[in-house]
């Protein structure tokens, strides 16, 4: 039976490649194992860019709209309008920036940091990757996403299960702040 789900974890996308990007552990995938994660890797780092991208437009909107309508009549007008086209430069070049990393340029990127050396079994690999944040930012924003998800439904199961016990035809009337209190907050897996 363990053998079975250990088939499966491997066969998962998102546990494959939360192991590629662990330098502890991840010479024990295939090559196979290795082509699926970045496959996945890749996709994951483009949707990421893609809601980037589009948070930075919603944000642009707001900043713009946000400028008052004396400002804009009075003299200093010119000024504004001049920020305003150095704000959307900016943006526009932070964007080509993003996607200048296209595909293939991404798959390098991945491929250059499987030849980095292993680390020790010891090492945390949440702090491997904050000391990582300036030199591979691209790869530091992908291991937050993928070192964050859950291969496997059991932990969002369980919590479901314990809510069968604080949810009961005596309690329906119980705020979500209590249920929050009850079931989120006191599970083990919640970190205080």
């Amino acid at each position: 039976m363990h053998e079975r789900k250990g088939t499966a974890l491997m066969n998962n996308d998102c546990f494959i490649s939360a192991i590629y990007l662990d330098p502890r552990v991840n010479s024990i995938l295939t090559d196979e194992q290795l082509e699926k994660a970045r496959d996945h890797l890749v996709q994951t780092y483009q949707r990421a860019v893609q809601l980037l991208s589009t948070n930075n437009v919603n944000s642009t909107a707001l900043e713009e709209s946000e400028v008052p309508d004396e400002e804009l009549s009075s003299s200093r007008s010119t000024i504004t309008e001049l920020d305003a086209f150095l704000r959307a430069q900016f943006r526009r070049r932070q964007q080509n920036m993003l996607n200048f990393n296209s595909e293939h340029n991404f798959k390098r990127i991945l491929i250059e940091f499987l030849n980095q050396p292993l680390l020790a079994a010891s090492t945390n690999i949440l702090n491997y990757w904050h000391s990582m944040k300036i030199r591979e930012p691209q790869l530091y924003l992908l291991s937050n996403i993928i070192l964050a998800t859950p291969p496997t439904q059991v932990s969002v199961e369980r919590l479901f299960s314990s809510l069968k016990f604080v949810m009961n035809n005596l309690r329906m009337s119980l705020k979500d702040e209590i249920i929050d209190v009850l079931v989120i907050r006191n599970n083990a897996l919640y970190d205080k």
